[in-house]
Order: structure tokens, then C-alpha cells, then sequence
């Protein structure tokens, strides 16, 4: 079968919008790191939380439950303030402009309108394992 001149047009054009579309961190290499906890402390109760530099990126950690860790970006994506979790409202929260999200990360009130980033995270005994680019 040959190829005819339009059928290597809507090819090329499929590939294209696929490209386009597809998300570059789908490419990128992940790595597991490890978080001891025994570095962290605030983080060894439920409802504990810690801010921590992880390689270029300020990660937000969330303990939630005895079994379950979030972890999302602690960079707002308003206008990049830092962002602090409300035990009492268990609620992550923006000072500079007054955002809201949940734990893990999906936006609830304004004026940011998309959910932080969030990151593979789970314990494993006493560390935290997660999963960024490297």
C-alpha cells in the first residue's frame, strides 16, 4: 500500500495534536525517594504537617490518616505564595490571597483556579516514599 500525500497530511497531523496534547510529565523519568519519618516529627501524628525541600520543589506533606500521606506542591498556583495546612479545617490554605484546597490539592475556593500539583506518596513503616521527576 502507498502512501498518498493526504493520507501523510492527517497523519502527521494525528501525531502532532497527540504530541500537543499528551502531558510531558507522562515522559519524564520518575524516582522513589524516601522521607524518614523520624526527621520529620510533625509529620508522625494524623493531621501532622511539614513543608519540606525536596530536590527543587517545596512539597507539602499531610498525614491524614494512620495509613494515608498526601503530598502536593506548596507553591500556590495563584501567584506562588506559599501555602499551610488547617488541622482545624482540614483545609490547605493561601495567606496571601485566600485560596483554598482540599488535602489533596483540588482547588475549593478562589482566586486559584487550578488544583495544586500532587505527588505519588505512601508509607512505608516509618518513611514516606514519593514519586517525583527526576
Amino acid at each position: 500500500m502507498s502512501l498518498t500525500r493526504r493520507v501523510f497530511l492527517k497523519l502527521s497531523a494525528a501525531a502532532t495534536a497527540a504530541l500537543a496534547l499528551f502531558p510531558r510529565a507522562a515522559l519524564a523519568a520518575k524516582k522513589k525517594m524516601a522521607v524518614p519519618l523520624a526527621k520529620v516529627e510533625k509529620l508522625k501524628a494524623v493531621d501532622g504537617w511539614a513543608v519540606l525541600q525536596i530536590k527543587d520543589k517545596k512539597v507539602l506533606f499531610i498525614r491524614e490518616s494512620e495509613t494515608k500521606v498526601n503530598a502536593v506542591s506548596a507553591e500556590c498556583t495563584h501567584q506562588k505564595c506559599q501555602v499551610a495546612y488547617n488541622p482545624a479545617t482540614k483545609r490547605i490554605e493561601c495567606a496571601c490571597h485566600g485560596s483554598k484546597f482540599t488535602p489533596a490539592g483540588q482547588v475549593l475556593n478562589g482566586p486559584a483556579t487550578v488544583s495544586l500539583p500532587n505527588y505519588n506518596a505512601a508509607l512505608d513503616g516509618e518513611r514516606i516514599i514519593i514519586e517525583m521527576e527526576e
